[in-house]
């Protein structure tokens, strides 16, 4: 529910129902107050207090209910650049404020960008398989768990590789369910294959010849 001070202004007033109305001649108008967090509808109560009259109850309780006013945050992932032999660390933030918790479970896959230089799951990195929980506490932007994925070394000169990981939302409101972060391998420079030209010792009158090794 509604906090007062926090999502409303605490106020008192009389009503008063003239003789013959069924109606109060004054309302009471309860200022609501803006905030940064993205909230489901809050309700409060307006308590009153029958001082003068005859009626069955002398308790009324009324219901008011605050809507958000601000839209659903976005939920995305973002991966790092890592070489070869160290984690990927992936971190899952949103673009607002939440009131509740935002879960989500991710699995590793296939970067399917155009063009994208694909690693290879087993090889490349070590693949999760089995849904690994995200989750952003209330009132907090960023996840309160990272998720590491370690980048193999393979001994192979490459350019760099890409893999995502695939997230959905199980848990909050969020304006996307599937955000999808993108992880980036840098090769070891260690990998990188140097050029070496070898020449044959040959007696006059014969060939020379040379190979060319990585």
């Amino acid at each position: 529910g509604a906090t007062s001070v926090d999502d409303f202004t605490p106020t008192t007033g009389t009503i008063t129902i003239p003789a013959g109305s069924l109606t109060g001649s004054t309302t009471i108008s309860v200022p609501t107050v803006i905030d940064a967090i993205v909230e489901i509808d809050e309700t409060f109560t307006l308590n009153g207090t029958v001082t003068s009259g005859n009626n069955d109850n002398t308790n009324p309780v009324g219901i008011g209910t605050i809507s958000e006013n601000l839209p659903l945050p976005t939920v995305t992932i973002t991966g790092t650049t890592t070489p070869e032999n160290s984690n990927v660390v992936f971190t899952a933030t949103l673009s607002e404020l939440s009131s509740t918790n935002v879960v989500l479970t991710v699995l590793t896959g296939n970067d399917l960008t155009p063009g994208a230089n694909q690693a290879t799951s087993g090889l490349d990195y070590s693949a999760i398989t089995n849904p690994v929980t995200i989750t952003i506490l209330a009132g907090q932007l960023t996840g309160s768990t990272t998720v590491s994925v370690f980048a193999q070394p393979d001994n192979i000169g490459e350019t760099n590789e890409t893999f995502a990981l695939n997230g959905t939302v199980t848990s909050g409101n969020t304006s996307n369910i599937n955000p999808i972060g993108i992880g980036t391998i840098t090769d070891d420079p260690l990998d990188t294959p140097t050029v070496i030209i070898t020449g044959t010792s040959t007696p006059e009158g014969s060939n020379v010849v040379f190979t060319a090794t990585l």
